[in-house]
């Protein structure tokens, strides 16, 4: 017995250290990936519940023959606003939350901003229809050039639903509002910057 445990051999330390090495050589290709899929499996899922979304504000319109005000006033939450499609009729049976907003701290405001034609262009619920507010959007919508020449809109009475993106960003904010709202593409890397959007008239 005792000839066999002397006889018995373990792996050197340059054995362990190359196992070592592999392992961590597996990680450093696995994790990314691993993180590129997640990222691309939220982006699906946010416009999956813009969709949802988008179908419900289809609806409310048709009952309506009009959009909600999306205009928030002080204190108003989005949550609070796009109420309307839950209640009193449950066009959606709740609001998507953006599963890319950590940067609200009001959790009534971590949801899918939806933008109809009062926040973009005024007209109604109170605001005045206005050169500025045109110019204003115009800015917000000059990426997309069917929307916007960059000076002024193109067309009126559209919405919009948007998430911040995988950055994390309110592209509107960067540098300083008002900023174009840049859309979101991932052929220029997963984590870019831009918003996830979609528009209806």
């Amino acid at each position: 017995m005792k000839k066999q445990l002397d006889g018995a051999q373990g792996f050197t330390l340059i054995e362990l250290l190359i196992v070592v090495a592999i392992i961590a050589i597996l990680a450093a290709i696995a994790v990314p990936n691993f993180l590129e899929a997640q990222t691309r499996s939220k982006v699906s899922r946010i416009k999956a519940d813009a969709r949802s979304m988008a179908t419900a504000v289809e609806a409310y319109r048709v009952d309506n023959n009009k959009l909600f005000r999306t205009y928030r006033n002080t204190g108003e939450t989005r949550e609070y606003l796009a109420g309307k499609l839950t209640t009193p009729i449950a066009y959606i049976s709740s609001i998507p939350t953006d599963i890319f907003n950590n940067v609200d701290l009001e959790a009534g405001n971590r949801v899918l901003v939806i933008w109809g034609p009062d926040y973009i262009h005024g007209g109604s619920y109170g605001l005045a229809e206005s050169p500025s507010l045109d110019a204003r959007s115009a800015v917000f919508f000059s990426p997309y050039p069917e929307l916007s020449d960059g000076s002024s809109l193109l067309r009126r009475n559209f919405w919009v639903i948007f998430s911040l993106g995988p950055d994390q960003d309110f592209d509107i904010l960067d540098p300083t509002f008002p900023s174009p709202m840049t859309p979101y593409d991932p052929t220029n890397g997963t984590i870019s910057s831009g918003d996830v959007t979609r528009f209806a008239s």
